[in-house]
């Protein structure tokens, strides 16, 4: 449901995605946009975890979580658009960005190849992976089909033959809102 005016997304998606990113022994995992912490509460056998959310309710719920799952985890209450660890490298980026956030004039002074955080997410992602990294974001299904800088990052995606797999779900399952969305999976190395 609907906290402090954020939201909670469905406990079957984060079983999904976490069902689908298996196993973490070892990984050194990155977690920005991280809401309530559902991606990285059971994370117990990486080696590092870094997350950022910058809704204080929603980071302090989060802290509870982890408190309560007995998580190691460096979770912090920042911005996830102005604090991106940019000299870090993680096998692992998992996350939710808020669908159609634009960014802020100061941010799009620092990033002007990006309008949404969205975009953000996928293009810092690229540089910020390991050389074995994978990136997991659960996306508005526009981001597939939009023109303008959208276009150029799917080229590039595609340039690059990062994109892994593309789950699309139909609309009405989040609780926030009605919309299509999809998980997009970038990988680093093809099996």
């Amino acid at each position: 449901g609907r906290r402090s005016g954020e939201f909670i997304q469905p406990n079957q998606l984060t079983e999904f995605v976490n069902s689908y990113i298996g196993n973490t022994r070892g990984l050194k995992i990155f977690n920005p946009f991280s809401g309530v912490a559902s991606f990285i509460k059971d994370s117990e056998d990486c080696s590092f975890v870094y997350a950022q959310e910058l809704n204080r309710k929603t980071w302090a719920i989060g802290q509870l979580r982890l408190f309560v799952h007995q998580s190691v985890v460096e979770y912090k209450c920042e911005d996830s658009i102005s604090y991106w660890p940019t000299h870090e490298k993680f096998d692992l980026i998992v996350s939710n960005p808020p669908f159609g956030l634009r960014l802020d004039q100061l941010n799009r002074e620092k990033h002007p190849e990006f309008r949404t955080a969205e975009e953000f997410l996928l293009g810092m992602s690229i540089n910020s992976l390991s050389i074995k990294g994978k990136s997991i974001a659960i996306l508005s299904q526009g981001i597939l089909f939009r023109g303008g800088s959208e276009q150029r990052l799917r080229e590039r995606l595609i340039q690059e033959d990062l994109i892994d797999t593309i789950i699309s779900f139909p609309g009405g399952l989040l609780y926030h809102t009605g919309i299509p969305f999809v998980v997009l999976v970038l990988n680093m190395v093809k099996d």
